[in-house]
């Protein structure tokens, strides 16, 4: 039962106690007192005169007449009819009892004290009662309504929270606090489960970053074993083509058939992380052009460059991104492309640039802003083997690391521009 149920069946309880008192208790009003026989006894009582007090003497008790009692002018009670007469006059006056003089010419000689008021003190007595059950049931209400909302404040509510928190959790909502008022009796308890909330939180992050990691490390691998692999794959061949031994033939070709195999298999680690390709950090530091320069060399291990010079700077950049970027561009120079390669550098502004030109055919111009992108392979990839990622890969790291890179048909070839910002 809701904590506002239980209020509103207390008050009605309540309420009907009131009601039950003032339909039972009723005060009715008093009738006024029979004049007449009031008269008559008097009357009877001033015949009687001579022998009131004396032994043996019995009131007059007519129909209609209460309970009575004779005073003297002394105040001292002559008679009485029973302990339902009042006791002297200042009782009756109390009990606004009917006090009637009796007279001997100008003279009270004494009084009869008529028990009229006794119905009277009932009736006020009713009314009182009525009041006072309906003020105690004013205030038990109010004490206990009071209870209820601090009960309802203190413990109901912290708990009702309790149960909405638990079920923002159950749904996979952890970013919500659990509110701790500093009225809750439960104040610690609210807190332990707060903390049990950011301790989910956490384990989350944590499996979140494992996972990336996981995926980062795949598709790093993926990616990175096919440069390697494609240069043992070309060097196998070139020997093989080479080499006037029948044996070493066979070997060599051995070496270039594990090598696809190798090819193929990087290439399935490589698709099943190439929906989280982006996840791949990227950190730029100051590196010196030097650097740049030697990672490019070690890039063209076929040699296919005309010698590499940079101009001596500083610049923003990943190495590790910067190596998979110009292998990229290389190894697509080495499918599609011709030797000799052309690598250059020079100082924009603000920026140094690096161009990669092969001499090969080229990409048709329709094609050019579109071989940068995901999966994209142009007309001239033919039944090659890759993935389309190669150029994808370099635009995405040189971006994360805050350059650029551009394509465009160079005469002859095809020409990748590298801008990378100085330091």
């Amino acid at each position: 039962m809701t904590t506002r149920r239980l209020a509103l069946a207390l008050i009605a309880c309540l309420g009907a106690l009131v009601a039950v008192t003032w339909a039972v208790v009723r005060p009715e009003a008093p009738e006024g007192p029979d004049l007449p026989a009031l008269n008559d006894v008097v009357a009877r009582l001033g015949e009687d005169r001579q022998a009131l007090g004396q032994p043996g003497y019995s009131p007059p008790s007519l129909s209609g007449a209460p309970p009575y009692a004779v005073i003297g002018a002394d105040g001292k009670t002559l008679v009485s009819t029973g302990p339902e007469a009042p006791a002297n006059l200042a009782a009756a006056l109390a009990a606004r009892d009917t006090v009637i003089d009796l007279m001997d010419g100008d003279r009270v000689w004494g009084r009869v004290l008529f028990a009229t008021g006794a119905d009277a003190a009932l009736a006020a007595e009713a009314s009182r009662l009525r009041w006072a059950v309906t003020a105690l049931a004013a205030v038990l209400g109010a004490v206990l309504l009071t209870l209820l909302w601090r009960i309802d404040r203190r413990v109901l509510r912290p708990f009702r929270q309790l149960d909405g928190f638990a079920r923002q959790v159950a749904a996979g909502d952890l970013d919500a606090p659990l509110r701790r008022g500093r009225a809750q009796a439960f104040g610690a308890f609210t807190e332990a489960f707060d903390l049990m909330r950011q301790e989910l939180a956490a384990s989350r992050e944590r499996e979140r970053q494992a996972d990336r990691a996981k995926k980062e490390l795949v598709a790093s691998l993926g990616h990175d074993m096919k440069t390697p692999v494609a240069s043992i794959k070309a060097v196998a061949e070139v020997m093989a083509a080479r080499s006037r031994d029948p044996k070493t033939a066979a070997q060599l070709t051995t070496i270039t058939a594990k090598a696809d195999q190798i090819d193929a298999l990087a290439t399935d680690l490589l698709e099943g992380a190439l929906a989280e390709l982006e996840l791949l950090p990227v950190s730029a530091g100051e590196v010196s052009s030097r650097e740049l320069a030697r990672l490019v060399r070690e890039a063209d291990h076929l040699t296919w460059g005309d010698g590499i010079v940079l101009p001596d700077c500083l610049v923003l950049a990943d190495p590790l991104r910067w190596a998979q970027t110009v292998g990229n561009i290389i190894a697509n120079s080495y499918k599609y492309g011709r030797a000799p390669l052309r690598v250059s550098g020079r100082i924009d502004a603000d920026r140094l640039e690096v161009v990669i030109a092969d001499s090969g055919p080229g990409v048709p111009a329709d094609e050019l802003a579109l071989v940068t992108g995901k999966f994209y392979r142009g007309a001239a990839g033919g039944g090659r083997d890759g993935a389309g990622l190669g150029l994808y890969l370099a635009r995405h790291f040189m971006e994360r690391m805050g350059g650029q890179l551009t394509c465009a048909n160079a005469n002859p070839g095809f020409a990748v521009s590298l801008r990378l910002r100085l330091a």
